[in-house]
C-alpha cells in the first residue's frame, strides 16, 4: 500500500541504541550500536536521598544483517 500502513516487526540480536544503519541492498547491512551502561549515584549526604542513575552509552559494536534486519549478528565488539 505504497507506506500508508505500517506494522512493528521483531528484530533479533540487534541492541536499542541503535547509532547508525547503512544497507547495500534489500537484504546486506550493517548497523553501529552501544548498550546503555547506567551506575548508581548515591546522594552526597550518603543517606540514598536523591540517589539516581548515571546512564551513558558504552562501548560500540558492529552488526550485520543478511535478511532486511530481522536478524543481526555481531561482526566487531570491543
Amino acid at each position: 500500500d505504497a507506506g500508508s500502513t505500517w506494522q512493528p516487526i521483531g528484530v533479533t540480536g540487534l541492541p536499542a541504541q541503535v547509532l547508525n544503519v547503512d544497507f547495500i541492498s534489500a537484504s546486506d547491512g550493517w548497523a553501529a550500536a552501544g548498550t546503555p551502561v547506567c551506575e548508581s549515584q548515591v546522594s552526597s549526604s550518603g543517606t540514598g536521598e536523591n540517589a539516581g542513575n548515571a546512564c551513558n552509552l558504552g562501548p560500540e559494536a558492529l552488526y550485520a544483517t543478511t535478511d532486511g534486519g530481522a536478524t543481526w549478528k555481531v561482526l566487531f565488539a570491543p
